[in-house]
């Protein structure tokens, strides 16, 4: 990476670090683009050749973040773990992210919501096949654990705005009290995606096939 690039990727940086810390402290209302741009020492004009929105700096946040936990999520499996017991680290671990950055993570995922789960990759650049979560799905399905006739580029879209939508539910709360009920909230989603993905042999026995009591999955953690 030359010198010029290095500079942009860590003024990038600073701006979507700023852009939290705001939202932090006023909400997504109380963040505009002129304090994130007098914060990263940049003017307005300067932001905007970085982002076209103070909405787009939090999707883009968002879809970091969710990179680095389904990337995280890739190298557990790759080690032996099961999908499921990967993805509930996930669930886990956006419930922590939840608590540490209530404000940020309630702005970032209605404006995720709001704009599309496609909208922070392509926005910077990369291509779907950068999308947070496809790789552990091609790994899973490339050790038959899915089923093969699902895209994996669908069933990485369904995950992560079944997460984000369970995140920006989760938060109409107090973060730190509804921890606990956040991160069941994310760990079901997570179940009920999994055991959509089985492969047709395996599914799960349907409710109304057997109504006298509701049918789960086997447990992968």
């Amino acid at each position: 990476m030359g010198h010029r690039a290095e500079k942009q990727r860590r003024q990038r940086q600073e701006i979507i670090a700023n852009t939290i810390a705001l939202t932090q402290e006023g909400g997504l209302a109380g963040c505009r683009v002129q304090a994130i741009a007098a914060k990263s020492g940049i003017s307005t004009a300067t932001f905007f050749n970085y982002f076209p929105s103070k909405e787009s700096v939090l999707h883009e946040w968002l879809d970091d973040q969710l990179w680095f936990l389904f990337e995280g999520a890739r190298d557990q499996h790759a080690q032996g773990a099961a999908l499921r017991r990967a993805l509930r680290r996930v669930a886990q671990r956006l419930a922590e992210l939840a608590v540490s950055e209530p404000a940020g993570c309630r702005a970032a995922a209605q404006c995720y919501r709001s704009s599309g789960p496609l909208a922070g990759p392509l926005a910077r650049g990369r291509t779907t096949d950068a999308a947070p979560g496809l790789r552990l799905i091609e790994q899973a399905r490339d050790r038959d654990e899915v089923r093969g006739d699902v895209e994996p580029k669908l069933a990485a879209m369904v995950l992560r705005l079944a997460l984000v939508g369970g995140l920006a539910e989760g938060l109409s709360d107090d973060p730190v009290k509804a921890s606990d009920s956040l991160h069941a909230s994310l760990r079901s989603l997570v179940d009920l995606w999994v055991d959509g993905l089985r492969k047709r042999n395996e599914r799960v026995q349907s409710a109304a096939a057997s109504p006298d009591r509701f049918v789960t999955g086997r447990a992968g953690s």
